[in-house]
């Protein structure tokens, strides 16, 4: 039973390593695995950039519905980084104005502590989600050409 025990420890701990592991170019920051651009791009070249990533594991513009974790990749950007510029994200409300929803079609959080104060403002065009350099979402017209943030969204743990 003794030996049982220590298996199933054994195989916690390595799939917990595979989860904290992240291929490069991809970071951990938080709990996911992250890649952010070095140069900017409009919202549909970032996703396709992300979406053809030179990695194995699916990875498409990230995600971030957890405070927690919007903390770490802002903490991330502005202080590892030192980058003072705002990034797409995964995020729309081109099909519903005024209803933001992730890529993989769950819905977006609203408010503080997410959402920059007046945003989303509504203005026509803007559907698409940016992450600004104050650490807050903001709805952005899908041609500005902005810095992004691709995310492995499936880790290969199921």
């Amino acid at each position: 039973m003794q030996s049982f025990v220590l298996f199933v420890v054994a195989l916690l701990a390595v799939a917990r390593a595979e989860v904290e592991y992240c291929p490069s170019p991809f970071v951990t920051i938080g709990n996911g695995c992250y890649m952010v651009s070095d140069s900017p791009a409009t919202w549909e070249n970032a996703r396709n950039a992300c979406l053809s990533s030179p990695i194995e594991l699916e990875t498409d513009l990230a995600m971030i519905s957890d405070c927690e974790e919007h903390h770490h990749f802002w903490n991330y950007v502005a202080y590892t980084l030192q980058q003072k510029v705002d990034y797409w994200m995964g995020g729309y409300d081109v099909l519903e104005e005024g209803r933001w929803k992730w890529l993989n079609g769950r819905e977006m959080p609203m408010g503080v502590p997410f959402w920059y104060p007046g945003e989303p403002s509504g203005h026509p065009g803007e559907d698409f989600l940016a992450f600004t350099k104050e650490g807050f979402f903001a709805d952005q017209n899908e041609n500005a050409l902005l810095y992004y943030a691709c995310q492995v969204v499936d880790l290969g743990t199921d």
